[in-house]
């Protein structure tokens, strides 16, 4: 679903990255920091025991409120390098270009 000038762009990153390996070898893909973002939702169910009721054969079965699909989320931001998790971002940051190089700039390859 990407536009024309959307995949040329890929395409040429993926060629300037493929041309850097090609002239730093495995010491180019130890700089390689990646990052990811995802939203955690946390839950707060009844037990299976909260929700039991006592009921003949012949009463109809309860009916049950509407589940609330969470009870919050958190936003997690984690960077990586080729070892695994360097960094998490805090609770209420924003991660900002200046916020991005500050922690790129605090990793010791």
């Amino acid at each position: 679903m990407l536009k024309d000038n959307e995949k040329n762009c890929q395409k040429r990153c993926a060629q300037a990255f493929l041309s850097r390996y090609d002239a730093e070898g495995d010491e180019f893909l130890v700089r390689i920091i990646t990052t990811d973002e995802t939203w955690l939702h946390h839950f707060d169910p009844e037990t299976k025991a909260m929700s039991s009721v006592w009921k003949t054969l012949r009463t109809p079965p309860p009916k049950k409120a509407l589940v609330q699909k969470s009870a919050g989320k958190h936003k997690f931001i984690f960077f990586m390098d080729r070892h695994g998790m360097i960094h998490r971002v805090p609770d209420g940051q924003t991660v900002t270009a200046t916020y991005y190089s500050k922690v790129t700039k605090s990793i010791h390859f």
